[in-house]
């Protein structure tokens, strides 16, 4: 009576390229030869299962939940923006991503703003034209203008970014303009200070974060 292979995932080396030798058609359904192929089949199958997590517990064919070894590189998303009145539950799509962000720090060593971005994402340049505010171009632009922004400085007293209408600069897909406003401190300033980095001292470093979230 003949026995069932369940496939041996040990058998398989990750992105080794797959080579099955296919039996002569003369050969019959049970003959010795068709044995090498099936059983590396069966083996490619195992592997699949164990390695990419293509199937869930409930033994159903899903998107892997878990990676033992990571995912390498920068994995583009290809799905569809869902509309906004879809529902999710601990879903990641699209629109769920972050689409940019920058940490900062502007100093003013002689009388004139100088700007370093620290770390960030999708940041083309920032800019400080007109001493109150900052314009924001992007590397790859959103998708539309309807974009949110949150962001906050580090220190006291602490400042809200704010796209404001401080500088020239215009909303829309690829800049915008944020301004800083103080939000009320111990002391009782604020808010609605709006930070002026011309006039900011010589020995101060205003540090800032901020996050964008849209459709791209």
């Amino acid at each position: 009576m003949p026995t069932n292979y369940n496939g041996n995932d040990g058998a398989v080396t990750a992105r080794a390229a797959v080579q099955i030798s296919v039996p002569a058609d003369a050969d019959p359904q049970n003959a010795a030869a068709y044995n090498p192929a099936l059983q590396e089949l069966a083996d490619i199958a195992d592997h699949l299962e164990t390695k990419a997590g293509l199937i869930d517990v409930a033994s159903t064919w899903t998107v892997a939940q878990t990676f033992s070894g990571g995912i390498a590189g920068n994995t583009p998303l290809t799905g569809s923006n869902p509309v906004h009145t879809t529902g999710f539950t601990n879903t990641l799509t699209p629109a769920s991503l972050a689409k940019a962000w920058c940490f900062g720090t502007v100093t003013n060593p002689s009388g004139t703003p100088v700007m370093t971005i620290n770390a960030g994402l999708n940041i083309a340049s920032i800019t400080i034209p007109g001493g109150s505010g900052f314009t924001v171009t992007f590397a790859t632009p959103m998708a539309n203008p309807y974009y949110w922004v949150m962001g906050q400085s580090r220190g006291s007293p602490s400042y809200l970014a704010v796209i404001t209408s401080v500088n020239p600069a215009v909303t829309n897909e690829s800049t915008f303009p944020l301004g800083w406003y103080q939000v009320a401190d111990s002391s009782g300033g604020g808010p609605g200070t709006l930070f002026d980095f011309d006039v900011m001292g010589s020995s101060n470093a205003f540090q800032f974060g901020f996050c964008v979230m849209g459709i791209q």
